[in-house]
């Protein structure tokens, strides 16, 4: 009651009603300084734009594309038929028709280009394959087993692997004990270098003592200044190294067959004696 008293007043004699509100009155166009007010006007001015958008594409056909940001950075965007399509053809001056034409013929061209690596990628695999039969079909011939003709074998042919594998086992590692000789007897210092206390070994260049008494070179060198009766023939060369331990499998060491109970001669078994194979070779310095 007390509003509308305020809102009319009568005048007169005649009775009529005047409102005491200011009414609509033209909003300046200037940067709203209040945060809240200013985002209530946004919100309600971003309807009413996208309502108008929508209204114009529908009453003219037009195709539209609206984008802003809010005060906050947020982005709002409408359009028709989307906003991607108009601004494609904003910016690349094509119609969606011509854009999806030329998308198709990209498409069709990454295909292409699939279907020559799948092509190439088929070629590789067979030739793969191919090589893998030839691999397999000469292993055969050779008398190679594979992993089927182990599972397959009996008893005797197993223990007959094993020595084989001995053989070669101790073949190799008395091999790589004569190239460590080798390499030892080549590199050697002179008498003079042993007298000055230096000590030349394998490629690491000659080794320099404090002093004279601090490296006992005798204990290192085979001849030289070293005593022996009779003097040996050749100069002072460095000791060469132990025979390395035979390579192990897992079975009890050095021995292949030892975890499974059968006797091969520590090792050695039936195929070092008719094989003349000697399992390791003494060779004395001195």
């Amino acid at each position: 009651m007390a509003k509308a008293a305020a809102e009319m007043d009568v005048g007169g004699g005649e009775g009529r009603r005047w409102k005491r509100t200011r009414g609509r009155q033209r909003i300046e166009m200037k940067l709203i300084e209040n945060k809240e007010a200013r985002q209530v006007c946004f919100s309600k001015r971003r309807e009413g734009v996208f309502k108008k958008a929508s209204e114009l594409s529908v009453l003219c056909g037009a195709r539209v594309a609206v984008v802003f940001f809010s005060p906050a950075g947020r982005p709002h965007c409408f359009g028709h038929p989307s906003v991607s399509a108009v601004a494609d053809r904003f910016l690349l001056g094509r119609s969606p028709a011509d854009a999806a034409a030329a998308a198709a013929e990209e498409e069709e061209a990454v295909v292409r280009e699939f279907n020559r690596v799948e092509e190439r990628l088929k070629d590789a695999l067979g030739a793969a394959a191919r090589r893998r039969d030839a691999l397999d079909e000469a292993a055969r011939v050779a008398g190679v087993w594979n992993d089927a003709d182990v599972r397959r074998a009996g008893l005797a042919d197993l223990v007959s692997m094993l020595a084989a594998l001995q053989r070669v086992q101790a073949e190799a590692s008395e091999r790589v004990h004569d190239i460590i000789v080798e390499e030892a007897m080549t590199h050697y210092t002179g008498a003079a270098a042993a007298a000055a206390n230096l000590i030349d070994y394998l490629d690491a260049g000659p080794l320099v003592s404090h002093s004279p008494g601090s490296h006992d070179t005798t204990t290192k060198l085979i001849g030289g200044n070293a005593v022996h009766a009779p003097p040996l023939s050749f100069p002072p060369m460095i000791m060469p190294p132990p025979l390395p331990p035979q390579f192990s499998h897992g079975f009890g060491y050095t021995d292949l067959a030892a975890g499974y109970g059968y006797n091969l001669d520590h090792g050695h078994g039936a195929a070092y004696e008719t094989e003349e194979f000697h399992n390791a070779a003494a060779c004395d310095f001195f």
